[in-house]
């Protein structure tokens, strides 16, 4: 469950309890995917851009 621990850091309640931007991009990276087929190049740059971040946080997540 690396990604419910990676994001309950994130969502610490003190800023110096939250991962840097740079340790948390390293540790979401095995857990991403680029989308590929028609139209779509698999070398694409750059983030994706996220429609419902909220919608992320759902009621399974539980931070202790």
């Amino acid at each position: 469950m690396e990604i419910q621990t990676l994001l309950c850091a994130m969502l610490a309640k003190e800023p110096e309890d939250r991962p840097d931007v740079a340790g948390a991009y390293e540790r979401l990276l095995p857990f991403a995917s680029r989308p590929a087929g028609p139209g779509m190049s698999a070398d694409a740059v750059g983030p994706v851009p996220a429609v419902r971040p909220s919608a992320a946080v759902g009621p399974d997540l539980y931070c202790r």
